[in-house]
């Protein structure tokens, strides 16, 4: 069976999660060139590499570099574990704007099949049955995550997610870069 919304949703999320992969692996490359931090265990959280990576590195981080850095590191916990409205919200720190992708959730629960079919009809016509944006709620349940995927495919922000990391990558394929330079000159 196909479910072209979803399937739509779907391809933006794997496209957006390949880069927040990506990314997290160029990082942890780049820290195992780097000889301090080189012995650092595998399972060491992503957010303290990249601190300890701009620490080791801080004269050829700029200050955008570090918040390109954090912003992804922040945004790909919230991305990969489907955590949808605080992923909306790490990309509202990092470009500040009026979101919303048009989703709504209509609560059924608890009717009968006429009322459910009453309420959907109502809701379809526009009038008043209780629809709430998803905009305006959280991914705090498993039943939040279809609702959500859908309402950021049609905010485009898996794509906007996406940029996020591909600019984060490059800064990390920069600064390898420049750490090669650095090595090769010595």
């Amino acid at each position: 069976m196909s479910y072209p919304f979803r399937d739509l949703g779907e391809q933006d999320f794997k496209t957006a999660s390949g880069e927040a992969a990506l990314f997290e692996l160029r990082l942890r490359m780049l820290a195992g060139n780097t000889p301090v931090l080189q012995d650092l265990p595998i399972d060491a959280n992503l957010a303290a590499v990249r601190d300890a990576l701009v620490e080791q590195r801080q004269s050829d981080v700029s200050g955008r570099d570090a918040d390109v850095l954090l912003q992804a590191c922040r945004l790909r916990n919230k991305l990969l574990h489907c955590e949808f409205s605080e992923a909306r919200k790490r990309l509202d720190e990092a470009d500040p704007k009026h979101r919303g992708g048009g989703g709504a959730q209509l609560d059924v629960g608890g009717l009968d099949a006429a009322a459910m079919s009453e309420r959907i009809a109502r809701a379809t016509a526009g009038g008043d049955a209780g629809l709430t944006l998803l905009t305006g709620t959280k991914t705090k349940t498993h039943r939040d995550v279809y609702g959500w995927l859908l309402e950021m495919h049609g905010a485009n922000e898996f794509q906007e997610a996406g940029k996020i990391f591909r600019d984060a990558t490059s800064t990390l394929d920069r600064l390898s870069v420049s750490q090669t330079k650095g090595v090769q000159e010595k």
